[in-house]
Order: C-alpha cells, then sequence, then structure tokens
C-alpha cells in the first residue's frame, strides 16, 4: 500500500508540473504571436508613411517632379489629386489596423493604438497642404490664362515686328544697292552714236557726249564700292564724262590696253553715276 501511495503521489505530482510547463509554453508562444503582430504592425505602417513622404516629395515640392523640373499647372493639378487619392488609400488601411485593436488594451496594443494616431494626425495635416494647394491654383486660374493671353498677343507682335523688320531691311538694301550702283561703257565713237552716246563728230561739227536718253541696260552695272579697275582694250581711252581730276589714274598695260584704277570711288562717282569710255 505505501508503495502504491508513493507512486500515486508521483504521478499526480509530475502531472502538475506538466500542466505547468504547457501553461508557460502557452504564454511564451502568445507573447511571441503578439511581438510578430506588433513588428508587422509597425512594418506596415512604416511603409505606407514612406509611400507618403515619397509621394510629398514628387507631388507638392515647388511644384516640380522627381527630376526637378517645374510643372505646370495642369500637371500640378493632376499631381495634387493623385496625392490626396493616396492619402485616402493610406486612411482606410490605417484605419482597417485601428478595428482589429480596438478591443484590445494590452501593453503592444496601447503602443500600435499611439502610433495610429500620430499617423492620422499626419495625413490630417497633408490633407489641409492639399485643401490650400487647390485654392491657390483655383484663385491664380484667371491671372494665368490672362498670363497665357499675353504671351500669345507678345508673340504676335514679335511677329509682326520681325515682318515688319524684314521689309525695312529689304527697303534699306534696296536703297543702298541704289545708291551704290555705278554704271560704264566702253565703246568707239560708231558705237556710241548708234546708242545715242555721242552726236556729232563731222567735220563741221565737234562730237560730244549726250546723255538726254540714257539706257541703263546699255551698261555694265558695278557697285562703285566694290570696283576699284577698269579695262579698257586701247592706249589711248576717253573718259567722255565728267570726271573729278586726281580720283583715277590711267595704266597703260604691255598687251595694248589699259586699265583705269580709280583711287577714290567716292569722288570718281561723285558727278555722275554713269561713265562713258571711248577707245
Amino acid at each position: 500500500m505505501a508503495a502504491v501511495c508513493m507512486a500515486s503521489s508521483c504521478n499526480q505530482g509530475s502531472q502538475e508540473m506538466q500542466n505547468q510547463i504547457d501553461s508557460l509554453n502557452n504564454v511564451v508562444k502568445q507573447q511571441e504571436l503578439q511581438l510578430n503582430q506588433t513588428n508587422d504592425f509597425i512594418d506596415l505602417m512604416n511603409v505606407s508613411m514612406d509611400s507618403v513622404v515619397a509621394a510629398d516629395g514628387l507631388f507638392i515640392v515647388g511644384g516640380t517632379n522627381k527630376d526637378g523640373v517645374p510643372s505646370n499647372a495642369v500637371k500640378m493639378r493632376e499631381n495634387i489629386d493623385a496625392y490626396g487619392q493616396m492619402l485616402q488609400n493610406q486612411r482606410t488601411r490605417i484605419e482597417e489596423l485601428e478595428k482589429q485593436i480596438k478591443d484590445n488594451n494590452d501593453a503592444a496594443s496601447k503602443k500600435m493604438k499611439t502610433m495610429i494616431a500620430k499617423m492620422k494626425a499626419q495625413i490630417d495635416a497633408k490633407d489641409a497642404e492639399i485643401k490650400v494647394l487647390k485654392d491657390e491654383i483655383a484663385n491664380n486660374r484667371l491671372s494665368i490664362a490672362s498670363l497665357e493671353r499675353s504671351n500669345v498677343a507678345l508673340t504676335q507682335n514679335v511677329a509682326s515686328l520681325s515682318v515688319t523688320n524684314m521689309i525695312q531691311q529689304e527697303e534699306l538694301d534696296k536703297a543702298n544697292a541704289k545708291l551704290n550702283s555705278g554704271y560704264y561703257i566702253v565703246g568707239t565713237k560708231k558705237e556710241l552714236k548708234s546708242l545715242g552716246l555721242v552726236s556729232g563728230g563731222s567735220l563741221l561739227k565737234k562730237s560730244k557726249l549726250t546723255m538726254n536718253d540714257v539706257n541703263p541696260d546699255n551698261f555694265t552695272k558695278v557697285d562703285i564700292q566694290q570696283t576699284k579697275t577698269i579695262q579698257v582694250p586701247s592706249k589711248n581711252p576717253k573718259i567722255l564724262s565728267q570726271v573729278p581730276e586726281g580720283s583715277y589714274t590711267l595704266q597703260v598695260n604691255a598687251n595694248g590696253t589699259s586699265t583705269i584704277v580709280i583711287n577714290d570711288p567716292a569722288r570718281f562717282w561723285s558727278v555722275s553715276t554713269f561713265l562713258v569710255i571711248q577707245y
């Protein structure tokens, strides 16, 4: 009997100890579960707020994109709308997590509730920023439209001014070309008479230059600023038109020709822009 009693007592002690061990294991497992849930919650919250911060930099700061390029008004409105929708999605996720731990009062749940309150406050602040930005864009819309119209008008004025300047430049070029144009003709007495540039020349009447009916098409047109010499197929040419003395020199060439060298173009062409040379 004594042996039976001792065995029974030992069995009861062992069972009680096992129950205590099982109870401790359950507590440990429960704590591990709560710890894992807390870590998962914190990771999820960090990801959510990281996405908010990233979107904040992309859509809001200075109205620029991720490359630092300024956004126009339309793009800014689109970005703000997208940012607001993203904040609403984050708010919904936080509310779902809040429901899961609503009735829990353990230390881990209290910590989660504190984090949730801070995140909701941050999202409320971002919502307020969005409202301010939308109001600013709405108030500036008329100013932006007016500025765009002014830019269009300015562009048209510039285009019109460019056309005017082009026309004026063309007229100026024509005037300069006319002022700088000279005409000369080289011919025999017979050739010049046939063109009506020389009359007389008989025994009783000396030949003389006649410039009453001049046809420019019979002359060679030159730029008086660029033309420095005129070639004549004779050693003894005669300049019939009036030319200031000293404004040119006559150079006789070895091949029987001569060259009129213009030393002072302004003086040379000052009396007449039509030069008649007889050889």
